[in-house]
């Protein structure tokens, strides 16, 4: 009987992947001000107790203050967008880089300073 020569497994190391410092640099630095580790921030906020309780309310209420008479459904527009463009591009930045970023809310944090 014959025996069988098999070939040694060789292990499979996925590519390296590009840290965000590599990633937010260039033209792309300005990503690194919008999206930080949550540990490196002192006054964050989970982003589900942001939205669930009253410091939402309190953030449209100063940005509010200072567009005095706006209707507070374009003030709160107005700030959806600001957040959602801000944090989207640095997503999508990320991503086109090969690097998937946890878009969960109970994984996010919010800078409330």
């Amino acid at each position: 009987m014959n025996a069988v020569t098999r070939p040694a497994l060789q292990p499979i190391i996925p590519p390296a992947r590009p840290g965000l410092a590599e990633i937010f640099s260039g033209e792309q630095a300005w990503c690194a001000e919008k999206l930080r580790p949550a540990h490196t921030l002192t006054a964050a906020v989970p982003l589900r107790t942001f939205l669930e309780g009253p410091l939402l309310g309190e953030a449209l209420d100063c940005l509010s203050a200072r567009h005095a008479g706006a209707d507070r459904r374009a003030v709160a527009s107005f700030w959806t967008l600001y957040y959602v463009s801000a944090l989207s591009i640095p997503y999508v930045v990320a991503r086109m880089a090969g690097r998937r970023l946890s878009a969960e809310i109970d994984h996010l944090t919010l800078l409330t300073d």
